[in-house]
C-alpha cells in the first residue's frame, strides 16, 4: 500500500467541472490525476500529494470554494469521492484519521472541580 500519491494534471481534462460531484479524479500508477486548474490551485498552496489534498479539504476548504464557486456541502461531496478513490491505495489512518485528543490549555474547568 502506498504511503502517499503525487498530484498530477489529468491530460484528458483541461478544465475543472462546475460541480465537485463531477470533477474528474483518478488514481493511476502512484499518481492522483485531477483537472489542471485544480492542480495549479493546490500547487500555489504547496499541496502536492493526495494526503495533503485530503488534509486541505478537511481543514481549510473555504479557499477552494471561493476559487471555484463551490459551497461547503459540494466540497464535502468532493472529499467523499476522493476518499472512495483512495480506498485501498492509501492507509486507512490517512483516509479516516482518528480525532486528536483534546488537550487542556489554561485554567481548569471549575464545573469539574470538587466543591469545597
Amino acid at each position: 500500500m502506498a504511503t502517499d500519491l503525487i498530484i498530477v494534471p489529468d491530460s484528458a481534462s483541461s478544465d475543472h467541472s462546475s460541480r465537485p460531484s463531477t470533477v474528474p479524479l483518478s488514481v493511476d500508477d502512484g499518481e492522483l490525476h485531477l483537472p489542471r486548474p485544480l492542480v495549479e490551485f493546490l500547487q500555489r498552496r504547496n499541496v502536492v500529494s493526495a494526503g495533503g489534498f485530503l488534509s486541505f479539504l478537511r481543514s481549510t476548504p473555504d479557499p477552494l470554494g471561493i476559487e471555484f464557486g463551490w459551497d461547503p456541502s459540494s466540497i464535502h461531496v468532493l472529499l467523499t469521492r476522493l476518499i472512495a478513490a483512495l480506498r485501498g491505495v492509501l492507509p486507512d489512518e490517512v483516509l479516516n484519521p482518528r480525532p486528536s485528543r483534546r488537550r487542556a490549555m489554561g485554567a481548569r474547568d471549575p464545573s469539574r472541580e470538587p466543591h469545597r
